[in-house]
């Protein structure tokens, strides 16, 4: 095959890839950049929580043993830990099988699983925007924005982030904050890696073939760029003037 055969058969290869992957190139590209811009901080919305308050804790309303909380928990404890859940003081009891029991410290009650006010409550207290409470409900088979564990509480705000928090019911803990930018941001995430269901697997063989075109597509072109600059000749360097 001479230069000028092999010439047009890489500018066909070049054409013809750019009409099969062009579109996600042109996604690539703009999903990049999109995430680029944004602030990771922004996008988990955990701007919009408060964290835990260890100083809000009050000790002084302990009337529980850490013993006493394990035997109303029930089964083998693996570890016991001291919470503030909203205003009160409650045992956390991690038992041996993973399974999570909230205990209250003050008389024995058991929290777990949180009730749809305590819930409500929780959220109410953690949450640092201005918007109402829009709803509360008990999901056994979460969104695709909360792909954790289930059954959970979600709590959702009528604010301008349409801000939803994800509850466990098991221990009090917000799991998740999702709001419009976080959606938007897993969209795109989602047709970066060509996994446009789940959006977690990025080994997909979609993935796969549209980067090794993409690759394809790049490489050709550089080397067309450069052939042409070698047939045109570079140009010749100026002399300074002395």
């Amino acid at each position: 095959m001479g230069a000028v055969a092999f010439r047009k058969s890489v500018f066909h290869l070049h054409r013809w890839i750019g009409v099969l992957v062009g579109v996600q190139v042109a996604l690539w590209t703009a999903s990049g950049l999109f995430m680029a811009l944004s602030p990771i901080e922004r996008v988990r919305g955990t701007y919009l929580v408060r964290g835990d308050d260890l100083d809000s804790l009050a000790f002084s309303e302990v009337k529980l043993t850490p013993a006493q909380a394990v035997a109303i928990a029930g089964g083998a404890a693996r570890e016991v830990s001291l919470k503030s859940l909203h205003l009160r003081p409650a045992y956390q009891v991690l038992q041996s099988d993973g399974g999570r029991t909230l205990v209250d410290a003050r008389d024995g009650t058991v929290l777990s699983p949180l009730s749809r006010e305590l819930a409500r409550a929780i959220a109410i207290e953690k949450y640092r925007g201005t918007g109402p409470i829009q709803d509360v409900t008990w999901l056994t088979k979460p969104p695709i924005e909360f792909r954790q564990a289930a059954p959970v509480w979600r709590v959702r705000f009528a604010d301008a982030d349409q801000t939803a928090v994800y509850i466990d019911p098991r221990t009090g803990r917000i799991n998740a904050v999702r709001t419009q930018l976080w959606r938007m941001y897993d969209f795109l995430w989602g047709l970066h890696i060509m996994d446009w269901r789940q959006r977690e697997n990025f080994n997909t063989p979609w993935l796969q073939i549209a980067s090794g075109f993409g690759l394809v597509l790049v490489l050709s072109g550089l080397w067309m760029g450069w052939t042409r600059v070698l047939a045109r000749g570079l140009p010749a360097r100026r002399a300074r003037p002395r």
